[in-house]
């Protein structure tokens, strides 16, 4: 039988690959991201899900490091 990738693997201590802590952003004094907190770790998956002009780039982009925030990456 054949398994994916990772499929009966288990992480015994995660590493935490990305953490953002209390991040906003703002752009022509409109609010596109209020005190997010996310944290990413080996093995998992995550998905950014939302409608139009709901910040899913502009997150990505703070993510990406090309676009200027307040809080901690």
């Amino acid at each position: 039988m054949a398994s994916g990738p990772g499929e009966g693997l288990k992480m015994l201590n995660p590493i935490e690959l990305l953490a953002l802590q209390n991040v906003s952003l703002t752009k022509a004094k409109k609010s596109i991201l209020s005190e997010i907190n996310l944290s990413i770790r080996t093995g998992e998956r995550i998905a950014i899900i939302g409608p139009n002009g709901a910040g899913k780039s502009s997150l990505l982009r703070v993510l990406a490091q090309s676009s200027p925030f307040m809080g901690q990456r």
